[in-house]
């Protein structure tokens, strides 16, 4: 061996034995970042669905709703992503809030006569949480409705007879009376 491989191997080695000890501070690291991040979003879903109270009707409370779930999932995702125990705790913090606030969400669709959504929102739901009462209870309504056909056959005739209603009120136009307007 000359002298500069002499000199190479020891620093070579010493290098690896620094980068080795480093590499677990790094996944420590990014484990401490991942549970900032998660504890943020979850701080932000809460503080969304605070807003909800100050909601006045359906449109603004599924906005609120909407934005508190994509703060909870991104949320749980994160916990789920890591292995530290702090993160199950939050994963056990999170779940029922996200159950909770689907369970909302599907009240609300259901409420609307949207089964679709309500069915999608529920599914998510008991995916999460397979014996929630309220989720079950929800599942069981959706269920009921859609084998019950809660639309009415005259659902559309009643709009039909409000538009021409609103037509007669204002005056029927010159074009359905049979005249001509003069340029």
């Amino acid at each position: 061996m000359n002298a500069q491989s002499r000199f190479l191997v020891p620093r070579t080695l010493a290098l690896l034995v620094v980068l080795a000890a480093a590499a677990p501070a790094e996944t420590t690291g990014k484990a401490a970042r991942d549970f900032a991040r998660t504890q943020a979003h979850l701080e932000k879903g809460r503080m969304t669905l605070a807003k909800l109270e100050e909601a006045v009707s359906d449109a603004p409370r599924l906005q609120i709703l909407d934005r508190a779930l994509y703060f909870l999932r991104r949320a749980r995702a994160l916990a789920i992503a890591n292995a530290e125990p702090e993160f199950r705790a939050v994963e056990a913090e999170i779940t029922p809030l996200l159950v909770d606030t689907l369970n909302r969400q599907t009240a609300i669709y259901y409420g609307r006569k949207s089964l679709p959504l309500a069915k999608k929102r529920n599914a998510e739901a008991l995916a999460l949480a397979p014996k929630d009462k309220p989720a079950l209870a929800l599942a069981a309504a959706i269920e009921k409705a859609d084998k019950e056909d809660i639309y009415e056959s005259v659902t559309g005739l009643v709009a039909i007879d409000r538009v021409r209603a609103r037509r007669l009120a204002m005056g029927v136009p010159l074009r359905d009376r049979g005249l001509a307007r003069r340029r």
